[in-house]
């Protein structure tokens, strides 16, 4: 393998970025990361965030204790002490938007130096989500814990490790509580399709969908449409078909994963399943044949929970065992078991 080019520094920012700003790119959603590579031994970075968010760091593929930046412009060291040469690192945001955007304003190498940009991946998946992709809660160890940003790791969440799996990126759009025609409880706010086109959905910044054409569109919404009461089923065959017309729009070609799971019970489950189902089967009907049925099977307690009932990481695993598999068959994507940087 040829040996990164010093001569060409960069960073590959993964997920919707805002650079418009001069001293910083900005970021708000799950997931979203900055990888580089550097020569030296140490690594820090400059972070502005407006809440209080966590990150972690993968430093040539081992991931580090995660840490926060709530609300003010700190600058954090990543690493120290390694071997001195050629490093991979993957600095990676855990909590969702809701909790506040954030900017990088500069990495530091210390004696060393950023080398070239790693390429991006050829596979891309969009994910389109509620708390269950955000990984809410996903570190907790009590279903009657409340919500802990700290809990929140969205790098162990179902969307990005089945990237990983199949060697994608994952572009993963997720609030907690939201959804189709309803968010939680009934709780008054923007809807999916109201966040859906922005990078930045506090600030306004609208994102450009040419920027990041995904093969894969995964969809698991509906869960909080149906928790406490039912969406009315017009409203929500509507807005399913609305989502996935928007989605058609921004990428003609895309296989459209719609999934229920695993949170929904009785008469809620068996609702929001006949509706997408049907939403599924009118868009094969009408000829989009990319549109594709998944469900993840109910959890039981038999793999734990995080915080709020929410999946546990055993639960994320097993989801992301699922999902994987369906895609391989759609696809053909064969899986990726070890990655050569």
């Amino acid at each position: 393998m040829a040996s990164p080019d010093e001569d060409n520094p960069g960073i590959l920012y993964n997920g919707r970025f805002d650079f418009s700003d001069p001293n910083g790119p900005k970021c708000a959603w799950s997931g979203s990361n900055v990888e580089l590579n550097f020569y030296g031994t140490e690594a820090s970075v400059t972070i502005k965030s407006g809440g209080e968010n966590w990150f972690q760091a993968i430093v040539d593929g081992n991931p580090l204790p995660p840490f926060s930046v709530n609300a003010t412009t700190s600058t954090v060291k990543l690493v120290s002490g390694l071997a001195e040469g050629a490093h991979h690192l993957v600095l990676w945001k855990r909590t969702e938007a809701s909790l506040g955007e954030v900017q990088f304003l500069g990495f530091d190498f210390g004696s060393g130096k950023l080398l070239a940009a790693p390429k991006p991946l050829e596979r891309k998946i969009e994910f389109i989500g509620d708390s269950i992709t955000c990984a809410y809660g996903n570190e907790g160890t009590s279903k009657e814990q409340s919500f802990t940003p700290k809990n929140e790791n969205s790098y162990m969440s179902y969307a990005a490790i089945t990237a990983r799996n199949l060697n994608a990126s994952a572009n993963m759009i997720a609030w907690s509580g939201i959804g189709l025609t309803m968010n939680y409880g009934g709780a008054p706010g923007p809807l999916i399709m109201d966040r859906y086109p922005y990078t930045l959905p506090y600030s306004g910044v609208r994102w450009d969908f040419s920027k990041y054409v995904p093969q894969v569109v995964v969809i698991n919404l509906g869960t909080n449409d149906f928790s406490t009461s039912f969406a009315d089923k017009t409203k929500f065959v509507t807005a399913y078909k609305n989502l996935i017309s928007e989605v058609r729009r921004n990428y003609p070609d895309a296989h459209i994963f719609c999934c229920v799971g695993p949170m929904l019970w009785g008469t809620g489950l068996d609702l929001c399943r006949s509706y997408v189902t049907e939403v599924v089967n009118d868009c094969n009907r009408s000829g989009d044949l990319k549109v594709y049925f998944v469900e993840f099977p109910q959890q039981d307690g038999s793999t734990g929970y995080g915080e709020d009932w929410h999946p546990s990481i055993a639960t994320h695993q097993l989801m992301a065992e699922r999902l994987t598999a369906e895609i391989k068959n759609k696809l053909g994507w064969l899986e990726h078991h070890h990655h050569h940087h």
